[in-house]
């Protein structure tokens, strides 16, 4: 089952997947079932932002070492010069301490952040009690009536197909970019 909030019509939606053997009243029965559980989980604490007090200060840990990432950045980079790939997402994992439900960590992200898009995967969906929670400004692919869209915002710049300078200028700009 997947629970999602739009925070631009403030309502929620669910859809599910259940076993094509129910009947279609079971199937849709399973399903607000799965929804409403989730609901409980988040719909009441969404209503009370206020509720969501400062947390304590807490340390990290990551699943890099400083000289293991910076390798990993190395590889990347190698990858790219060779004409591989053009972009990576290169990602660490981050632990921190949390008494409270990832539910809560994710809403108040919401709230904190003004970045469009974001998802929520709760340990209904990842089981061991684990959560990812995801928000990022960036739109990476949407596909709406076969039509795929796609907006990076990190290491890219709009081509100049008919102008070869306006190209040679872009690549220019993010070879000497630190950043890119």
């Amino acid at each position: 089952t997947i629970l999602a909030f739009s925070h631009v019509d403030g309502v929620w939606w669910a859809a599910g997947v259940v076993e094509a053997t129910l009947s279609q009243p079971d199937r849709e029965r399973a399903v607000r079932h799965s929804a409403e559980r989730l609901l409980r989980q988040f719909a009441p604490k969404h209503a009370e932002p206020a509720s969501l007090r400062e947390p304590a200060a807490r340390r990290a840990s990551s699943n890099f070492t400083r000289r293991g990432y910076c390798a990993a950045v190395a590889r990347a980079l190698d990858y790219i010069a060779a004409g591989d790939i053009y972009q990576v997402n290169l990602a660490q994992r981050l632990t921190v301490p949390w008494d409270e439900s990832p539910a809560r960590l994710y809403l108040r992200l919401r709230q904190e952040s003004h970045a469009a898009f974001g998802a929520f995967l709760g340990p209904g969906l990842l089981g061991n009690e684990q959560a990812l929670c995801s928000i990022s400004p960036e739109l990476f692919l949407h596909v709406c009536n076969g039509v795929v869209t796609t907006r990076p915002i990190k290491g890219t710049r709009p081509r100049g197909l008919r102008a070869k300078a306006r190209d040679e200028a872009a690549r220019r700009d993010l070879e000497q970019s630190a950043k890119e």
